[in-house]
């Protein structure tokens, strides 16, 4: 509890250098989530729902693609005369200029490494350059503060198609099955989705530094599992019949049904 409360105050802490919209709507994603996480209707019909996410997918890249146009005017002038929050709208634009000028040109495959994450000539550009970036290295190193975009703007759906797989065989035993309730999993749960949800808003993947929090939680998180799936199924018949609680028994009964391959 006491490592969950640093982490949390680590989070605000890196939180509070950005926009307060920025942080609202962090902490309202993952509100969300954590309602969906105890609620079995939501994750039976929004969760689990393959076509659902597919749909949700197409309309969030239209909406993008509808905000490119109608913000036009920014991307030439700058976020600084907007008049509402420019660390927000400023992520807006780079999300909407990724999908626009990146993913849908090459939706299979994407841009690549080695191809600048924007025009630096372009004036619709001049959103992103209002620093001064003299780094040679920016313009391929720069993350959109959207980790998911950048993945579909570098790699296309060949990309982000096998990142959203590690994502549902990961949730899906713990969802299902209720694995929460063992306190190492829950640890490791709350801290794997916090960095997964900050990535939505933030440079996560693409940073070497967050990247390797973000897959050290996942990993620790997958052999947490699967050290829990491996000990019910070692639990003896007695066992069972004694203190066990009924869940124990149901996802052992699950598990040998479903011809589960655990890992020694």
């Amino acid at each position: 509890m006491l490592l969950l409360l640093i982490l949390m105050y680590g989070a605000w802490e890196w939180l509070a250098m950005n926009g307060s919209e920025t942080q609202v709507m962090i902490f309202l994603s993952y509100l969300v989530f954590m309602v969906a996480l105890y609620c079995r209707t939501i994750q039976k019909y929004v969760v689990f729902n393959v076509w659902l996410h597919a749909i949700f997918f197409a309309l969030a890249i239209l909406v993008l693609a509808w905000l490119h146009q109608r913000l036009a005017l920014y991307y030439t002038i700058g976020v600084g005369t907007a008049g509402v929050d420019s660390n927000s709208l400023w992520r807006l634009m780079f999300w909407a200029y990724g999908v626009v000028h990146n993913f849908l040109p090459h939706p299979l495959f994407g841009i690549g490494f080695g191809t600048p994450i924007y025009d630096a000539s372009d004036p619709a550009t001049a959103f992103i350059r209002n620093g001064n970036f003299s780094d040679p290295h920016f313009l391929y190193t720069l993350g959109m503060h959207n980790s998911y975009i950048t993945v579909l703007s570098r790699l296309g759906l060949a990309g982000f198609i096998p990142l959203m797989v590690i994502n549902y065989y990961l949730f899906k035993p713990i969802l299902k099955f209720r694995l929460l309730r063992d306190p190492v999993i829950f640890a490791l749960f709350f801290a794997y989705s916090c960095m997964a949800i900050i990535a939505l808003f933030h440079v996560v993947l693409e940073s070497p530094r967050h990247s390797g929090i973000y897959w050290i939680f996942c990993g620790m998180l997958f052999a947490a599992i699967n050290r829990y799936k491996a000990h019910i199924l070692t639990v003896s018949d007695s066992e069972l019949q004694g203190d066990i609680p009924s869940n124990a028994a149901l996802l052992q009964e699950n598990l040998q049904r479903k011809h589960v391959r655990l890992e020694p």
